[in-house]
């Protein structure tokens, strides 16, 4: 309720029929129907189920064929703590429903807040923040040789939570730099030292220019400015 010149307004929210909504508010999707009509008229079902919060907890995908195999997806979320607003996912499981009994084959587990800001270990009793740092996955052994190992990628995050860390499943580490404002992104460096890309915003840190200085990282260097322009150029030799 809000007032002009002493008359009083009321806003009332409606729903694209007219009407004013009713709980619940938000109403996902439950049931996706395709139609291919390419040669013979074929249908596939997509349903979809939430938990309590309305987080999306399970998906069963009616796909024929090796492109979009029948599969159910299974996520999993971390307990809300008292704190919370968004509850985070801490699992994904794939399960291939071509055989008489689902066959688990793919899995995420997801963890937070656990790695160090240079990407060197896992550490425990950081600040709870939310902050996505590691992601294990698991292939079934079906689809993967025996030397084949599960990957693991790491990210790592700086006080004011900018991501200045990444790390492959190989162990190879590219380290991200911001200017004093701990705002732009002014260099990224690695995975090897000779790959070095920096960045200089025109008025940002008593930059003048848009001039750019980057060492030779392949064959492309990117300039960026303030005005959200870029412009790829490629570099000599």
């Amino acid at each position: 309720m809000s007032r002009l010149r002493k008359i009083p307004i009321k806003y009332v929210p409606l729903d694209v029929s007219g009407h004013e909504p009713t709980a619940p508010y938000f109403n996902p999707v439950e049931e996706v129907q395709t139609t291919l009509l390419e040669g013979t008229p074929t249908v596939t079902l997509d349903h979809f189920h939430y938990d309590a919060f309305l987080n999306l907890d399970r998906e069963q995908h009616g796909g024929t064929g090796l492109v979009n195999p029948k599969r159910t997806i299974v996520t999993t979320y971390a307990r809300l703590r008292q704190s919370d607003i968004v509850a985070l996912p801490i699992s994904k499981e794939v399960f291939d429903d071509g055989e008489d009994s689902a066959k688990l084959v793919a899995k995420h587990l997801y963890f937070y807040d656990d790695i160090s800001s240079d990407c060197a270990r896992v550490v425990s009793g950081q600040p709870a923040r939310g902050t996505l740092t590691r992601i294990q996955q698991w292939l079934s052994p079906e689809f993967k040789t025996k030397h084949d190992r599960d990957p693991e990628y790491w990210k790592g995050y700086d006080e004011y939570g900018n991501q200045v860390c990444t790390r492959d499943a190989r162990g190879n580490i590219r380290r991200f730099s911001f200017d004093d404002s701990h705002t732009y992104t002014t260099s990224v460096v690695g995975p090897i030292a000779k790959q070095k890309l920096e960045l200089n915003y025109y008025g940002v840190g008593g930059i003048r220019t848009r001039e750019v200085f980057s060492a030779r990282s392949g064959p492309w260097s990117t300039i960026m400015a303030t005005d959200l322009r870029s412009r790829t150029i490629p570099l000599a030799g």
